[in-house]
């Protein structure tokens, strides 16, 4: 709905929302691109290795707690972490951040994965992805800015944990009369003409 309701604000006519059982079946499909463990897995197969590898961690910690003779006291600490370190050192916290990638980058592409459906239900049939204009993106998101891709035949974000990027609508021929505005990209100095790229404007 919110592409949706994108479309309605650049264009003067009416855009169309996708059945929810439809964006439902293609979000649980959508496949991550990105570099690291999750690559070629859906967001079931993520969520469970993610799980499963998480329960290996803190069963292997306290195996070798066990077998290093450590006391209960020291190895609730590995676990914990430690107070001096506002327990930011422990077991218990590093999944704790993993699992906040996790949830940040699978929102990321069920987010991308209904924007394409969205495009489709109003036969947009290309995207262009848009990576943030400063100077902490990645290499990889760098090379791909303002590149035009096929719904259904290109990468989506995210392409790294953390990853910042996103698509948006390449508007065919015969809706560009019903632009309402050609809008800006914000950049860290400032807004710059839409169409411009991560290079030409670094």
């Amino acid at each position: 709905q919110f592409t949706a309701r994108a479309l309605n604000t650049l264009l003067v006519v009416r855009s169309v929302v996708p059945p929810e059982d439809i964006v439902r079946a293609v979000v649980a499909d959508a496949v991550f691109a990105s570099g690291d463990w999750k690559a070629g897995m859906n967001l079931s197969g993520a969520f469970t290795q993610f799980t499963d590898s998480a329960s290996m961690r803190l069963a292997n910690q306290i195996r070798l707690g066990y077998f290093e003779g450590k006391t209960t006291t020291q190895m609730v600490g590995l676990l914990r972490g430690l107070a001096s370190n506002q327990y930011r050192d422990g077991q218990l916290a590093l999944l704790a951040q993993s699992a906040e990638v996790m949830a940040k980058d699978a929102f990321q592409l069920a987010t991308g994965a209904g924007k394409l459906e969205t495009l489709k239900a109003n036969d947009i049939d290309k995207y262009e992805w848009v990576s943030v204009l400063d100077d902490r993106t990645s290499t990889k998101c760098r090379a791909l800015d303002s590149r035009v891709f096929t719904v259904g035949k290109g990468p989506l974000p995210p392409l790294h944990p953390r990853c910042r990027s996103t698509v948006a609508p390449v508007l065919p021929d015969r809706l560009k009369d019903e632009l309402a505005d050609v809008g800006t990209r914000n950049t860290q100095e400032g807004p710059v003409d839409s169409g411009t790229s991560y290079y030409t404007w670094l």
